[in-house]
C-alpha cells in the first residue's frame, strides 16, 4: 500500500513540474513558423481552425499531445478533420523542436485577450 502511495506521489509531482527546458529563441521561431496561423499569436486559440488555447496549458500535456499527433495516435481518424490539419504541422518537429515550442508557449500570457480590430 505504501508503494502504491509513494508511485502515485511521483507521479502527481512529476506533472505538476514544469518539464520543458527547451531553447526559447528557436521555439519562438518554430511556433512563428509553424503555429500561429491556426494558435494564433500569443497561443490564446484560434476559432478560424477551431484551435484550442495553449498558453497557460500543462507543458508536459502540450508535449504529449504533439507526440500523439507526430505517431499518428491524434489525427490520422477519418472524423478528426482539424486533427488531420494539424498532424502534418507536427510532422516536421524532432522531440528538440518539440520541448523547445512547448518551453516557448510555456512564456506566453494565458491571460491575453485579442483585441478586436
Amino acid at each position: 500500500m505504501l508503494a502504491q502511495f509513494s508511485t502515485a506521489s511521483v507521479l502527481l509531482l512529476a506533472a505538476s513540474t514544469c518539464l520543458a527546458d527547451g531553447n526559447l529563441d528557436r521555439g519562438a521561431e518554430l511556433f512563428n513558423d509553424i503555429c500561429t496561423i491556426c494558435n494564433g499569436e500569443q497561443a490564446q486559440g484560434g476559432e478560424d481552425f477551431e484551435a484550442p488555447k495553449l498558453a497557460g496549458q500543462h507543458d508536459w500535456y502540450l508535449t504529449l499531445q504533439l507526440k500523439n499527433f507526430r505517431t499518428g495516435i491524434r489525427g490520422t481518424h477519418e472524423d478528426d478533420e482539424n486533427g488531420q490539419v494539424m498532424r502534418p504541422m507536427v510532422l516536421t518537429l524532432t522531440d528538440e523542436n518539440i520541448e523547445d515550442v512547448v518551453s516557448y508557449i510555456a512564456t506566453l500570457d494565458p491571460n491575453f485577450v485579442e483585441e478586436d480590430e
